[in-house]
């Protein structure tokens, strides 16, 4: 998915009509703020991609940003962040410091 324009996401799965586009990123704290603002854009951008080429108007759309830290908790997404995410692309916004499968 790689192209001159924009990275993408690390990973996209899909499960019974739930799509989820993930970035994980591994920072140091002082650039935990450059990093997410980089994580958004990957994710916009998978997820312009995606529904440009594929029809996901049936699909629960998440968009998870994971920024890994030692702290196992999880910490709720911005609200803005999540407004953004809701009304522009009909996705929900998650971020987290761990991610489980």
């Amino acid at each position: 998915m790689r192209n001159i324009d924009s990275k993408k996401c690390d990973w996209v799965f899909s499960e019974n009509n739930n799509s989820y586009f993930i970035e994980s990123k591994d920072v140091k704290p002082r650039n935990r703020a450059k990093e997410r603002k980089d994580a958004i854009k990957q994710l916009i951008a998978s997820i312009e991609f995606y529904s440009s080429k594929i029809d996901m108007s049936g699909e629960n759309l998440y968009a998870v940003i994971c920024l890994k830290s030692k702290s196992k908790i999880i910490k709720p997404g911005d609200q803005a962040r999540k407004v953004l995410f809701k009304e522009k692309y009909n996705t929900e916004f998650l971020e987290a410091n761990i991610l489980k499968f």
